[in-house]
Protein backbone atom coordinates (compact mmCIF):
# COMPACT_ATOMS: atom_id res chain seq x y z
CA UNK A 1 0.00 0.00 0.00
CA UNK A 2 2.77 2.43 0.92
CA UNK A 3 4.65 1.60 -2.31
CA UNK A 4 1.52 2.38 -4.34
CA UNK A 5 1.10 5.68 -2.53
CA UNK A 6 4.75 6.63 -3.18
CA UNK A 7 4.45 5.68 -6.86
CA UNK A 8 1.20 7.66 -7.16
CA UNK A 9 2.79 10.69 -5.46
CA UNK A 10 5.85 10.50 -7.78
CA UNK A 11 3.58 10.25 -10.82
CA UNK A 12 1.54 13.31 -9.74
CA UNK A 13 4.75 15.26 -9.00
CA UNK A 14 6.10 14.48 -12.47
CA UNK A 15 2.82 15.56 -14.09
CA UNK A 16 2.73 18.84 -12.19
CA UNK A 17 6.38 19.58 -12.98
CA UNK A 18 5.90 18.71 -16.65
CA UNK A 19 2.85 20.93 -16.93
CA UNK A 20 4.61 23.87 -15.30
CA UNK A 21 7.59 23.51 -17.64
CA UNK A 22 5.34 23.42 -20.67
CA UNK A 23 3.41 26.47 -19.43
CA UNK A 24 6.61 28.44 -18.86
CA UNK A 25 8.00 27.48 -22.25
CA UNK A 26 4.65 28.20 -23.88
CA UNK A 27 4.60 31.70 -22.43
CA UNK A 28 8.10 32.32 -23.77
CA UNK A 29 7.28 30.89 -27.19
CA UNK A 30 4.48 33.44 -27.59
CA UNK A 31 7.18 36.12 -27.62
CA UNK A 32 8.90 34.49 -30.61
CA UNK A 33 6.69 35.87 -33.34
CA UNK A 34 5.80 33.81 -36.41
CA UNK A 35 8.52 35.73 -38.26
CA UNK A 36 11.18 33.97 -36.15
CA UNK A 37 11.93 30.25 -36.08
CA UNK A 38 12.55 28.70 -32.69
CA UNK A 39 15.76 26.66 -32.73
CA UNK A 40 14.37 23.90 -30.43
CA UNK A 41 17.48 24.12 -28.26
CA UNK A 42 16.54 23.92 -24.58
CA UNK A 43 18.27 26.54 -22.49
CA UNK A 44 16.52 25.70 -19.25
CA UNK A 45 17.99 25.72 -15.75
CA UNK A 46 16.86 25.73 -12.14
CA UNK A 47 18.81 28.16 -9.99
CA UNK A 48 18.86 29.23 -6.37
CA UNK A 49 18.74 32.77 -5.03
CA UNK A 50 21.88 34.76 -6.03
CA UNK A 51 22.99 32.15 -8.59
CA UNK A 52 23.66 32.87 -12.26
CA UNK A 53 23.12 30.59 -15.23
CA UNK A 54 25.40 30.54 -18.29
CA UNK A 55 24.63 29.20 -21.74
CA UNK A 56 27.00 28.95 -24.72
CA UNK A 57 25.25 29.97 -27.93
CA UNK A 58 26.62 30.22 -31.46
CA UNK A 59 25.19 33.03 -33.59
CA UNK A 60 25.71 32.85 -37.36
CA UNK A 61 26.20 35.66 -39.83
CA UNK A 62 23.31 36.60 -42.13
CA UNK A 63 20.70 35.77 -39.52
CA UNK A 64 18.64 38.01 -37.31
CA UNK A 65 18.07 36.72 -33.78
CA UNK A 66 15.58 37.21 -31.00
CA UNK A 67 16.44 36.27 -27.41
CA UNK A 68 13.56 35.74 -24.99
CA UNK A 69 14.21 35.29 -21.27
CA UNK A 70 11.55 33.94 -18.91
CA UNK A 71 11.18 32.88 -15.31
CA UNK A 72 8.37 31.52 -13.16
CA UNK A 73 8.48 34.16 -10.45
CA UNK A 74 5.70 36.74 -10.57
CA UNK A 75 7.51 39.65 -8.91
CA UNK A 76 11.04 39.28 -10.27
CA UNK A 77 12.73 39.93 -13.57
CA UNK A 78 15.56 38.23 -15.43
CA UNK A 79 18.89 39.92 -16.03
CA UNK A 80 20.39 38.90 -19.38
CA UNK A 81 23.96 39.62 -20.44
CA UNK A 82 25.52 38.62 -23.77
CA UNK A 83 29.32 38.24 -23.65
CA UNK A 84 31.71 37.70 -26.56
CA UNK A 85 34.77 35.37 -26.56
CA UNK A 86 36.99 38.27 -25.40
CA UNK A 87 34.75 38.76 -22.35
CA UNK A 88 33.27 42.01 -23.69
CA UNK A 89 29.67 42.72 -22.78
CA UNK A 90 27.77 43.06 -26.04
CA UNK A 91 24.35 43.54 -24.48
CA UNK A 92 22.81 43.80 -21.06
CA UNK A 93 19.11 44.25 -20.51
CA UNK A 94 19.90 46.20 -17.33
CA UNK A 95 20.25 49.19 -19.65
CA UNK A 96 16.74 48.54 -21.04
CA UNK A 97 14.67 48.07 -17.88
CA UNK A 98 15.23 44.29 -17.89
CA UNK A 99 13.29 43.74 -21.11
CA UNK A 100 12.48 40.09 -21.85
CA UNK A 101 13.02 40.35 -25.60
CA UNK A 102 16.01 41.51 -27.63
CA UNK A 103 16.43 41.49 -31.44
CA UNK A 104 19.92 41.67 -32.96
CA UNK A 105 22.25 40.37 -35.67
CA UNK A 106 25.97 39.75 -36.17
CA UNK A 107 28.09 40.46 -39.23
CA UNK A 108 30.10 37.28 -38.66
CA UNK A 109 29.64 33.98 -36.86
CA UNK A 110 30.43 34.19 -33.15
CA UNK A 111 30.08 32.01 -30.06
CA UNK A 112 28.88 33.93 -27.04
CA UNK A 113 27.97 33.27 -23.45
CA UNK A 114 24.52 34.32 -22.30
CA UNK A 115 24.38 34.86 -18.55
CA UNK A 116 21.08 35.04 -16.71
CA UNK A 117 20.11 35.85 -13.14
CA UNK A 118 16.95 36.67 -11.22
CA UNK A 119 16.64 40.30 -10.13
CA UNK A 120 14.23 41.47 -7.45
CA UNK A 121 13.41 41.17 -3.79
CA UNK A 122 11.27 38.06 -4.12
CA UNK A 123 12.61 35.24 -1.95
CA UNK A 124 12.84 31.73 -3.41
CA UNK A 125 14.71 28.46 -2.94
CA UNK A 126 14.80 27.42 -6.60
CA UNK A 127 13.28 28.82 -9.75
CA UNK A 128 13.37 27.93 -13.39
CA UNK A 129 14.93 30.23 -15.98
CA UNK A 130 14.50 29.65 -19.67
CA UNK A 131 16.09 31.25 -22.69
CA UNK A 132 14.65 30.90 -26.16
CA UNK A 133 16.61 31.79 -29.28
CA UNK A 134 14.63 32.63 -32.39
CA UNK A 135 16.20 33.28 -35.78
CA UNK A 136 15.35 34.31 -39.32
CA UNK A 137 17.30 35.01 -42.49
CA UNK A 138 18.59 38.53 -42.78
CA UNK A 139 18.33 40.11 -46.19
CA UNK A 140 20.88 42.79 -46.92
Amino acid sequence: MIKRFILFFCFISILVESFSQVQSRSDCEKLITPAYYYNDQDYLVKISQNEKASFHVTFYENFQYRLVACNKLKNSRVEVTLIDPNNNILYSNIDYDYTQVWDFQFTSTIECVVKMAVVGNEKFDKTELSLLVGYKSFSK
